[in-house]
């Protein structure tokens, strides 16, 4: 498939333009999650400039391309995996988590007041029907100023972006 039509934005091609800006006229396409993370905070027009943002994750789908355009546009941003220790996640004031490891956050993890964008998507192995995030919502939740919902937050939102990237074929 030609990049110009990779709406996933999952190329090669289209991962060496986004990393690279060699040329600002190739178009390509930003991978629809990790667009719709940075449509929710444009949206909610959360200030990112002066505030340490932390990315939990480090994927070719979320984590990589979310930190390299939030760090282009201005923001201070340290990225995580597993392997990283967890504590240091906790001076961040905005904490975008997509390292598919269910509830991996947890207050102990968070600042008073941070921000969390959740963009795990976890199934129970005991009931699939049962869909959870990569924080543990129950015990951040009196702990944080937002977070997105799992399910019903950043998942529909990627659809949405999905769907932008087809119509912006079109322009």
């Amino acid at each position: 498939m030609p990049y110009e039509k990779d709406i996933d934005g999952l190329s090669h091609r289209n991962e060496f333009i986004l990393y690279n800006e060699k040329n600002s006229d190739d178009k390509f396409f930003v991978p629809a999650a990790a667009r719709a993370v940075l449509e929710l905070i444009e949206h909610h027009e959360i200030n990112y400039k002066k505030k340490k943002v932390a990315v939990v994750g480090r994927s070719h789908l979320v984590g990589k391309p979310v930190a390299h355009i939030l760090k282009r546009r201005g923001a201070s941003v340290s990225t995580f995996d597993e392997n990283t220790p967890i504590k240091l996640v906790a001076s961040a004031d905005i904490v975008i988590v997509a390292i598919g490891v269910p509830k991996y956050i947890k207050a102990e993890n968070i600042k008073q007041g941070a921000i969390i964008i959740d963009v795990g998507t976890n199934y129970d192995q005991n009931d699939p029907s049962v869909i959870f995030g990569d924080v543990d919502h129950e015990s951040v939740k009196t702990k944080v100023s937002a977070i997105t919902p799992v399910p019903g937050g950043v998942g529909p939102l990627t659809v949405v972006c999905l769907l932008k990237n087809l119509v912006e074929i079109y322009k």
